[in-house]
């Protein structure tokens, strides 16, 4: 009982201070608390505690490899590549988009003329301006 209550806490401990490692050591006495209460010998609970560490290790480094792949975007870089929608038509080269349910105010490249309902694509961000093309 005692492993397990430890392993709750640093289950616990792994919220305030995230990281994985108390995690995964709280995971590994849990399941070794868990063995030792059905009568496993010591052995064989400290074994089951080791093993199921190592599957919650690999379990933890496959999903932080998968998160450190995608790079995190925010303000305009993560408009870069979206489709709009037109709602005003263009003149001179300005006019209004609508973007994930808000409008913007937009310029197009070269002065290009857009009519509402066509689709622009993002392509910067300059100003109070979305670009688009």
């Amino acid at each position: 009982m005692p492993l397990i209550v430890i392993g709750l806490l640093a289950l616990f401990g792994e919220l305030f201070l995230p990281g994985g490692i108390a995690g995964i050591i709280g995971i590994g006495l849990i399941a070794c608390g868990v063995l030792l209460s059905t009568g496993v010998s010591s052995e064989a609970s400290a074994a089951g505690g080791i093993l199921t560490s190592a599957v919650a290790a690999v379990v933890v480094y496959v999903y932080w490899r998968k998160v450190r792949r995608s790079p995190l975007k925010s303000g305009a870089d993560a408009f870069v590549g979206l489709e709009a929608t037109v709602i005003t038509n263009f003149s001179g080269g300005k006019g209004q988009v609508r973007l994930k349910g808000e409008d913007w105010s937009a310029r197009s490249h070269g002065e290009k003329s857009y009519k509402r309902g066509d689709k622009v694509k993002i392509t910067g961000f300059e100003g109070v301006y979305l670009e688009v093309d």
